[in-house]
């Protein structure tokens, strides 16, 4: 933050922890606050990370209970779970590890291929390149991952198998032209701006010889795969009993889920699945909210059952 307000150039300045945060301390030294009142910002960042969870959820969840008890487990696991002060790691704040919910926001309310999607996902890559370049993947992954679902259903009914293919292949060409457009301008301004794409703090793990820390054999992070295998599942199942703008928020939500578990990986302490454990919080009630669904459906079909059988007995009697 200091070398931006002294005036040198972004490419010669390293970047551990990405741009923003650097740009929120420059921008906090440049209105002349005091600057151990800074960490005012970061305790924003989990007030407004809470509040932008718990409306979202609200909105999003078929079950209308649970966003409440989403809180109080965000309140208990991501908050209080932490041995200090959850602002006094600012790397740890929401600003940090927990941007992926700008993504999610925009897909639910604006659309998958909405402009803004793309709009806001290069703004990511742009300013906080590493977990941006995640988000970018996840984002990239769901596009395909419809493309796929979408050519397996079509083939399926349908006897023309080129032509089919060919108007697939358009139809989500043109739905994801713009924001290809959009990210594509955020790369090369991006190589302009800091002389190369790739941040060199990308490569430092690498450099110094570290890699990857392997996971403990006996480590909490095992359950979590499973957690998502269930929730594909699940959607897979019921994918045309949802409304299609909850299909695809979920499938995003686990996509960004295994994108911001890379942090985890290469730092497998269990401390570090509590600093990620909001989207791994959010994905877990994304299954009892479809297990939920589920019942529903499932007990419909039952009551169905009985009701006919009922009926039967009756006009026979």
């Amino acid at each position: 933050a200091l070398r931006i307000v002294h005036g040198f150039n972004l490419s010669d300045i390293y970047f551990q922890y990405d741009l923003l945060l650097s740009l929120l301390g420059a921008l906090w030294m440049k209105l002349n606050i005091d600057i151990s009142r800074f960490q005012v910002v970061g305790q924003a960042s989990v007030f407004l990370f809470f509040i932008g969870v718990y409306i979202f959820s609200k909105h999003f969840f078929l079950n209308k209970k649970l966003p409440y008890l989403l809180l109080i487990s965000l309140l208990l696991i991501r908050f209080y779970a932490i041995a200090p002060d959850v602002t006094a790691l600012f790397q740890i704040t929401p600003l940090r590890l927990d941007l992926w919910l700008l993504v999610l926001l925009a897909v639910y309310y604006k659309g998958t291929y909405h402009w803004m999607t793309g709009l806001m996902v290069g703004l990511l890559v742009l300013v906080h390149k590493n977990f941006g370049l995640i988000y970018l993947i996840s984002y990239s992954l769901l596009c395909f991952t419809l493309f796929i679902i979408e050519t397996a259903e079509t083939v399926q009914t349908k006897e023309k198998f080129i032509q089919s293919i060919k108007q697939i292949i358009s139809k989500h060409f043109f739905l994801t032209i713009k924001n290809i457009l959009i990210l594509l301008v955020f790369f090369i301004f991006s190589i302009i701006l800091f002389k190369g794409f790739l941040p060199e703090s990308a490569f430092l793990y690498s450099k110094l010889g570290l890699g990857f820390m392997p996971i403990s054999p006996t480590s909490f992070y095992w359950y979590v795969p499973v957690l998502y295998g269930v929730v594909v599942v699940l959607l897979l199942r019921y994918k045309n009993r949802v409304h299609s703008r909850y299909f695809n928020t979920a499938l995003l939500i686990v996509f960004l889920a295994i994108g911001n578990s890379l942090y985890f990986f290469g730092r497998s302490h269990e401390s570090n699945i509590i600093n990620i454990s909001g989207i791994l919080i959010l994905t877990l009630f994304l299954l009892f909210d479809l297990l939920k669904f589920d019942s529903e459906i499932t007990g419909t079909s039952s009551e169905s059952k009985k009701i006919a059988a009922n009926n039967g007995e009756v006009i026979t009697n």
